[in-house]
């Protein structure tokens, strides 16, 4: 079932080009919170300890020069986190159907580009795909408050703007420390060695 980590992502990003559509949305949440439900059958038994151990996973190369990989997957602590996230981008975008004219088809489709950054965050299982999907959250976000806030949201989008820059710079740097000093972005990797290392 790897080939459903990718689907999981594709259908709110396809969800989000069918905007004019109030239904569109809707349908694309749905599906990828059943995605997300399927994914949930043949875990592996037992706690959340120990390395991780994905039960789907899915490897390609990405940027190969960079020894960088599209490498995908979920596990124990990551699942919970996608059934959550896919539950409520459904509800957000029921409650949008019924409430607002038109179905909030912009927002609507805003929510689903946010889902699938937050969906890619919680399935990398490389730092620097982990890094960009932070990233696709980003963009969305800022148009979000700013359209759809409160009284003050020109200014409360500037504050999220410049606090998440800093936070994506301090990250990356993060980020290139690890990769640098281990020699591999593979959180698969780096988790086992830090393993060894605690049990030694």
């Amino acid at each position: 079932m790897n080939w459903l980590l990718v689907v999981l992502l594709a259908i709110p990003a396809l969800g989000a080009l069918g905007f004019g559509n109030r239904w569109a949305p809707t349908v694309a949440a749905a599906a990828t919170f059943a995605v997300s439900v399927a994914l949930g059958f043949g875990r592996h038994p037992g706690g959340l300890t120990g390395p991780v151990r994905p039960w789907h996973q899915l490897d390609l190369p990405w940027v190969p020069d960079l020894n960088l990989r599209f490498h995908l997957g979920v596990d124990g602590i990551s699942y919970p986190l996608v059934l959550l996230t896919t539950l409520l981008t459904l509800l957000c975008c029921v409650y949008l159907l019924w409430t607002v004219p038109g179905g909030g088809g912009g927002l609507a489709a805003l929510l689903l580009v946010v889902e699938v950054g937050i969906l890619g965050v919680f399935l990398a299982l490389d730092l620097v795909l982990f890094f960009v999907f932070f990233e696709v959250v980003l963009l969305p976000m800022y148009a979000v408050i700013a359209v759809w806030g409160g009284p003050e949201r020109r200014r409360a989008a500037r504050k999220f703007v410049l606090y998440t820059l800093l936070g994506s710079v301090l990250l990356l740097v993060g980020v290139f420390v690890v990769v640098s000093r281990s020699g591999t972005a593979d959180l698969v990797a780096l988790t086992a060695t830090s393993h060894r290392i605690y049990d030694y």
